[in-house]
């Protein structure tokens, strides 16, 4: 968060940052999904920015969070299959439902974004404005060395209570699980309809978990993934509020 603030000239603090971020947090599980939103801009607002520039951070902080979580998880997903580590049949029912790319569904969806894709484009060189906007968005070599190992961390955390329950682990097992949880957050972040992701995030864990261990297993974990990570962001938004504010 403040490394996003200071591009656009939104000076704040380590602490106050630490703060703000934590608390506002827990604003994503009242339903609506925008709380925390509205309660960062409301914050930083008062401290008397603008809401253009809150309005950049926030996007670009948003952006790099998305980007770099699917980085790894490409990479991660991608590097088990390729080295035949993980093997996935697409003939059969897999995790992610391979099976499903030769329906033509599939291929019109992908013709539409790339149509959109191209359509964006166009906009953008005509409105070199918005290009400069657009590219201002991108995450720099600092953000995504904070933010991957980040996601590592939160993958790990995944993996250490998903080890017992995995036949013979090995280090392919590992990036599987930290790339599926980077899918899972990613989707549920995605969905508007589920309050922090709710439901959405558990769903793809054990869709994704049943590839390597049973379906009871995987739905244990996937709640206690989800316990475990709502009791951290508990922890840390009261410690968060009992911060004083700087010069309170």
């Amino acid at each position: 968060m403040r490394i996003a603030c200071a591009k656009f000239s939104i000076n704040v603090s380590f602490q106050d940052s630490f703060r703000i971020y934590n608390f506002t947090q827990l604003g994503k599980y009242v339903p609506g999904s925008i709380w925390h939103i509205v309660s960062r801009v409301s914050m930083l607002r008062d401290k008397g920015h603008s809401l253009s520039s809150i309005r950049d951070a926030l996007i670009a902080e948003n952006v790099a969070l998305l980007l770099v979580a699917c980085t790894l998880a490409a990479g991660s997903l991608m590097a088990t299959i390729w080295t035949g580590l993980l093997r996935i049949d697409i003939g059969q029912e897999s995790a992610f439902g391979l099976q499903y790319l030769a329906e033509p569904i599939v291929w019109l969806l992908c013709l539409l974004i790339l149509l959109a894709g191209l359509m964006l484009w166009l906009f953008c060189r005509r409105h070199r404005n918005v290009l400069s906007w657009m590219k201002s968005l991108i995450p720099s070599l600092r953000t995504a060395s904070v933010l991957l190992p980040a996601w590592l961390l939160l993958g790990t955390s995944l993996w250490i209570t998903a080890v017992p329950f995995i036949e013979s682990p090995g280090p392919y097992h590992y990036f599987y699980v930290v790339g599926l949880f980077s899918i899972a957050f990613v989707v549920g972040l995605l969905a508007p309809f589920a309050p922090g992701g709710l439901g959405v995030r558990e769903y793809i864990l054990v869709e994704g978990l049943t590839y390597l261990i049973a379906f009871d297993q995987a739905v244990v974990l996937s709640v206690t993934s989800r316990v475990l990570y709502f009791g951290s962001e508990l922890l840390l938004g009261a410690f968060s509020a009992g911060l004083r504010k700087p010069g309170g």
